[in-house]
């Protein structure tokens, strides 16, 4: 009976552990299946993202760039409307007849008289145009005969005695030889001059220049000047959505950088070149006139695009480019991947907990079954199996039904087994009791016998006679 306990017992812990083996294996294989797809899903989903919010970026930051671009242009046109406008005004052609002889012979005016009247509409010009620091009238032979001045927020009238020659000036002769008087002449933008040497503090300065011809032969009698600071009008080509904006001549040259120092290296000391350092973009921009451009040594992306400022000409543009490194186009997308590491990590923890739950559903009918074998297999009575098992519709409730009635059949057997062994154990002893009682008797008869014999001898002694019976022989 201990043994019997003891192998129970025993094989309760094989059960158990089979059981548990069971369950951790299935939510191995869950696990196995959901986890790896997360996985993938989250590989695949990230790389799309990816490139989804790069694609979108470029694209908002070039959308941008044409629009900051097209705002640059509109400047430039309005600087030429205003040029042309300018070379328009009346007293240009006043000095011009009054030249000759000191008197306009139009209508009597001195050359004072409209020398003073062209300072006054300058004046009023540079009232209304702030970025235009500078407006002069240089005659044909390169002297300055009007100029017109911003200096500190204050307008000035730059008097006789400062006024300079600047027939040397390349602006001077390149807008001397063009051959359409209507066109406008818009200079490289440089650092601005005076008496020879450059202006300090520096001025970028870009000049919208026109021809004067004389109304009566023709003839060409000077220039009119719009100088105007070029920080102004970089100003509307500096707007980025992050990292930073530069721009770059068609030679190298930066003209607007975060970095002041490499500004003018044509004309100032250190002579940098942006070309030296991006040969790339020399190369692209024979191609292009605008470029998405991925630098995989700087991990970093130049978005530029060119502006044609002088009418007719390809040679000479500037390029306006947008840098800005990969993890600052990606921030919104490690936010957002971030968010989903952490949203998928709860996923899984949530996957985990119903991998337990969905293996204990699976498992527990087949525990509750397994337990029941075990039991008719230890021969364990009075077990039963759950109702709420044994109402399931499926494969499980049928098989419940059956372990039951299999253990209810089963443990009939053995009442019966059990009652035809008590009846046969006790027609076996009332067997060996009637065995012994017979055996009894016929003791009883062999004793009854001997004493007989014994007694024949003897009297056949005391007749004289041999015993008849050798009992004692006979019983050895």
């Amino acid at each position: 009976m201990i043994y019997r306990k003891n192998w129970a017992a025993k094989n309760l812990l094989h059960f158990s552990k089979d059981v548990m083996n069971l369950r951790r294996k299935l939510i191995y294989i869950i696990l196995g299946l959901v986890i790896p797809a997360l996985a993938f899903f989250l590989y695949v989903s990230s790389h799309y993202t990816r490139g989804i919010i790069l694609e979108d970026k470029i694209k908002s930051i070039n959308a941008i760039l044409d629009q900051n671009v097209n705002s640059a242009l509109q400047a430039v046109h309005e600087y030429k409307s205003s040029a042309r406008l300018t070379v328009r005004y009346p007293p240009v052609q006043g000095i011009i007849r009054a030249r000759k002889t000191g008197i306009d012979p139009l209508d009597g005016s001195s050359l004072q008289d409209w020398k003073r009247r062209l300072q006054s509409l300058f004046y009023s010009k540079l009232e209304t145009l702030e970025p235009v620091y500078q407006i002069r009238y240089i005659d044909a032979m390169g002297k300055e005969l009007v100029k017109v001045e911003r200096l500190g927020g204050h307008i000035r009238v730059v008097p006789e005695e400062e006024l300079q020659n600047k027939s040397d000036r390349y602006y001077f002769q390149n807008t001397a030889k063009m051959q359409d008087s209507h066109q406008v002449y818009v200079s490289p933008v440089d650092l601005n001059k005076e008496n020879g040497r450059i202006q300090i503090p520096y001025k970028p300065t870009v000049r919208f220049c026109i021809k004067v011809l004389g109304e009566d032969d023709g003839r060409f009698q000077g220039i009119v000047v719009l100088n105007v600071n070029a920080d102004e009008l970089f100003n509307l080509l500096n707007v980025p959505i992050f990292g930073d904006v530069f721009i770059v001549n068609q030679d190298g040259n930066l003209l607007s950088h975060p970095d002041q120092s490499k500004l003018y290296g044509a004309q100032l000391s250190h002579g940098y070149n942006y070309f030296k350092e991006q040969p790339e973009l020399v190369k692209n921009l024979k191609k292009k006139d605008f470029m998405s451009f991925y630098d995989k040594g700087e991990k970093e992306y130049r978005v530029w695009k060119k502006l044609y400022y002088q009418d007719g000409s390809k040679d000479r543009y500037w390029v306006t480019v947008h840098r800005f490194k990969e993890s600052q186009l990606l921030a919104l997308f490690y936010s957002w991947h971030r968010t989903f590491l952490a949203s998928t990590a709860v996923g899984i923890v949530i996957i985990c907990f119903l991998a337990w739950f969905f293996a204990d559903t699976i498992i527990g009918p087949i525990i509750e079954m397994s337990r029941a074998a075990s039991e008719v297999k230890m021969g364990v009575e009075g077990f039963a199996i759950s109702n709420k098992l044994k109402e399931r519709k499926d494969e499980i409730g049928q098989l419940a039904q059956a372990v039951e009635d299999m253990s209810r059949g089963l443990a009939e057997g053995n009442m019966r087994l059990d009652r035809t062994v008590k009846e046969k154990k006790k027609k076996k002893k009332k067997r060996m009791e009637d065995l012994e009682k017979f055996n009894r008797i016929m003791i009883d008869r062999e004793k009854r016998m001997v004493d007989l014999k014994n007694t024949i001898n003897e009297l056949s002694k005391e007749l004289g006679r041999t015993p008849p019976f050798d009992v004692f022989k006979k019983e050895t």
